[in-house]
């Protein structure tokens, strides 16, 4: 007995283990993701639309901005880069700045020449941003963002022979064609260098914010995201849990029924049908039950249920209330969800029980005078039942992964369609969040499965 414990609590020890790996490597996805989808996060947090009347005070609060939500921090613990990269090449904020530097640095300039030649340019910018002169708008605006040493000194002769009159910028702006001619290329970008930058990086504060439940605002109302999921999950938890309990305890009880009846040709008719509603997709089933069963439009005899939509969860209003009030409008949904898996649970319990009915221990209980339902209950069905807690693993994150379509079609405020909604309006904080919470569920679930399983059936505990 000591010997089972023991080895079961090794195998939850190495579950655990195996789920904190598989989470850190959906992490690591969905951060690096995040650093490659449309859209600027910073922009989106100022609200503000670029205008060059106010470039450098947008600058300035773009900056400021962007350090708070950390992105002058280096993205992971450590990075193999060129030679001549900086160590730390986001500490450049502003807008299109990192990807001017690191174009000219894979052609082999110098990180120094670069930063003295950007610095310069940037002061001329600024005197050059007051004219009123269209050649030279169109020359700064060349200069603020190509990233071709030909160009930007084509760009800055441009403006030079536009600015003969004002000696003193001229001669700041032959300055800044000297170091443009004087910049030379060199091998360096071939040769790697290894730099460790420690927990102060992007990805380990947003880890930190993930596992402290404060994964940060909503890029579309200013909202907090954990507010936004927490009042979304009321709606897509009830309708998972109800539509898998209804959906199991139908199921089970639809292939005792098959498992027992005498008349075959009933079995198959019924099988046929259950997979036939099986093979419908859960979208197009949806949509067919949403225009026959909620309008009159087929007549008033078919307009049996509630209009879709509801409404999000209040924060001063009780979720079982507002189920209460709204709970006719799942009906639905969740009879969408519930037949969609009732054929299969049906017949994997059915195949289940036949099987075990001839098993030796069936036969002795037989022998041994045992009704047919002291037997079914005793010795069939929980021997049955093990298959069927492999499938609750894998039936958790398919009704979350259904709910989405569900959701969106019958207009739920639940987990899909806030997944649905930040996606389009690139919401990344909601939608990069949602994903990390759906795949620590899904995990979760086959660790359960996974013990349960095992306590369920001895043969596999020493496994």
């Amino acid at each position: 007995m000591v010997y089972l414990y023991s080895a079961m609590l090794s195998i939850i020890i190495k579950n655990i283990l195996s789920a904190i790996l598989s989470l850190w490597i959906i992490s690591l996805m969905i951060f690096f993701l995040s650093k490659i989808v449309p859209g600027d996060p910073v922009k989106e947090q100022l609200g503000i639309n670029f205008d060059s009347a106010y470039e450098m005070d947008y600058q300035r609060e773009y900056s400021i901005k962007a350090r708070a939500l950390n992105y002058d921090k280096p993205f992971f613990y450590f990075s193999i880069i060129p030679s001549n990269f900086p160590d730390n090449i986001n500490e450049n904020l502003l807008p299109g700045r990192k990807k001017w530097f690191k174009n000219l640095l894979f052609l082999g300039y110098d990180y120094e020449s670069l930063s003295t030649f950007r610095k310069k340019l940037d002061e001329i910018i600024v005197h050059l941003l007051p004219l009123k002169n269209t050649k030279i708008a169109k020359s700064i605006e060349i200069l603020s963002s190509e990233n071709n040493i030909a160009q930007i000194l084509f760009s800055i002769k441009t403006v030079k022979s536009a600015l003969l009159e004002d000696q003193e910028l001229s001669k700041n702006i032959s300055e800044l064609e000297s170091m443009a001619i004087d910049m030379k290329k060199s091998k360096a970008y071939l040769i790697p260098k290894f730099v460790w930058y420690g927990l102060d990086n992007q990805y380990h504060n947003w880890v930190n914010k993930l596992i402290s439940w404060d994964p940060g605002t909503s890029f579309i109302d200013g909202k907090k995201v954990n507010f936004k999921i927490s009042r979304a999950l009321v709606w897509t938890g009830f309708l998972v849990i109800f539509s898998l309990v209804l959906s199991y305890s139908l199921g089970i009880f639809l292939g005792i029924v098959l498992a027992y009846l005498k008349n075959r040709r009933a079995v198959k008719v019924i099988e046929r049908f259950l997979f036939g509603i099986y093979a419908i997709p859960i979208f197009w089933l949806a949509t067919l039950l949403l225009v026959f069963f909620t309008t009159n439009e087929y007549g008033s005899w078919t307009n049996i249920f509630p209009s879709v939509g509801l409404t999000p969860i209040d924060l001063g209003e009780s979720w079982y209330v507002r189920i209460g009030n709204y709970g006719k409008q799942l009906i639905l949904p969740s009879f969408c969800l519930v037949i969609h898996n009732l054929a299969f649970l049906g017949s994997l319990t059915k195949r289940n029980i036949q099987s075990k009915r001839k098993e030796g221990f069936v036969m002795t209980a037989k022998a041994f005078g045992f009704s047919e339902r002291e037997i079914l209950i005793q010795e069939v069905l929980p021997h049955a039942f093990i298959p069927l807690i492999t499938s609750i693993s894998s039936a958790i994150p398919s009704a979350i992964g259904g709910s989405l379509i569900i959701e969106i079609i019958f207009n739920i405020p639940g987990l899909g369609r806030l997944l649905y909604t930040s996606i389009v309006n690139y919401d990344w904080p909601v939608a990069f969040s949602l994903v990390m919470f759906i795949a620590l569920i899904t995990i979760i679930s086959f660790f359960v499965a996974e013990v349960l399983y095992r306590k369920a059936d001895p043969r596999i505990r020493k496994v």
